[in-house]
Formats: C-alpha cells, sequence, structure tokens
C-alpha cells in the first residue's frame, strides 16, 4: 500500500536537484571545488549547502534523503521554535505567537522546500534577530559574538537572508 503513495510531495522544484549535487560536492571536496564547474569554487548558497551536505556525511545519509527530508522538516521545526521565542520576548501572550507562526508558515515563502540552503540561511538570520533581542535586555559580550557568527552564517548561506539582520 505504501509504495503507491505519491511520497515526492514535497519537491516543488528541480533545484532541489541542484543543491543536491552541491551539497554532496561541498561536504567531499570543499567550497573551494565542486562538481559542477571543476577547478572553480562556489560563492552562492555555499554555507547552507555545506550545512546540509555535512548533514549528510556525518549522519551517514543519503543526499537526496537529508536534502528533501531531513533538512526541511528540522528548518521548519526550528523555525518555529525560534518564531515562538521571538514571539515571547516581544509579548508574552501566546497568541500572538501563535499568529506570528501562522502568518510565516501561511502568508510567507520562507518555508518553501524549492530552495533548502534559503531555508538554512532563514534559520540563521532568525536565530541572530532572536540574540538581538536578547543583547538589547543583557549587554554581554557572548551574545554579540553569537550574532556575529550567526550573521557570518546567514550571509554565507544566502545574502538575501543576511539582509534580514540588517534590516532590524
Amino acid at each position: 500500500y505504501l509504495r503507491q503513495l505519491n511520497l515526492d510531495w514535497w519537491i516543488r522544484s528541480w533545484d532541489v536537484v541542484y543543491h543536491e549535487s552541491k551539497s554532496f560536492s561541498i561536504a567531499k571536496f570543499g567550497p573551494n571545488e565542486n562538481m559542477s564547474l571543476s577547478g572553480y569554487s562556489m560563492s552562492y548558497h555555499w554555507f547552507g549547502n555545506a550545512w546540509i551536505g555535512m548533514n549528510s556525511v556525518v549522519n551517514r545519509l543519503p543526499p537526496w534523503l537529508s536534502i528533501a527530508q531531513v533538512s526541511p522538516v528540522f528548518s521548519a521545526l526550528l523555525i518555529a521554535t525560534i518564531i515562538n521565542a521571538i514571539s515571547k520576548r516581544i509579548s508574552n501572550q501566546m497568541i500572538q505567537a501563535l499568529a506570528a507562526l501562522t502568518v510565516y508558515v501561511f502568508a510567507t515563502g520562507g518555508l518553501s522546500t524549492a530552495n533548502p540552503p534559503n531555508v538554512v540561511a532563514i534559520t540563521w538570520s532568525l536565530a541572530a534577530l532572536l540574540v538581538t533581542l536578547e543583547f538589547r535586555r543583557n549587554n554581554r559580550w557572548r551574545l554579540f559574538l553569537t550574532f556575529s557568527l550567526l550573521s557570518f552564517a546567514a550571509f554565507s548561506g544566502k545574502v538575501s537572508a543576511g539582509f534580514v539582520i540588517i534590516a532590524s
């Protein structure tokens, strides 16, 4: 019975295949070599792809499983947790946290599985925003260091995700 089900529902774009090869290539050869363009480094989406690729290598997962199932589910749970934490920092009312989650999930393309490295970069951007809110309350250098690392990860994952940090 299960073989008859369409288990490819999460695939919305052929970019997933492109990012699968990129993530596997970065995990195997590093960011300075890639299987798509031998002899040239990868400078776009490299850090998000690196995270996905290393997830495959460390957990001994097939690259397709990591990019098409593990990464989107992990990122969705992480984004929901971060948005919930941000909402609680702004207001203690649970209804506002649920409203923020609902708007993010259904009114934006932020959780689109068509571009997994973008979703990974968004998690780092939102985490940096959360650290920013905490830094405003508690002015400690460790929080600034954490913010800096998350900002670097977001910009390296996808530049447009890094602009979320600048806007905040």
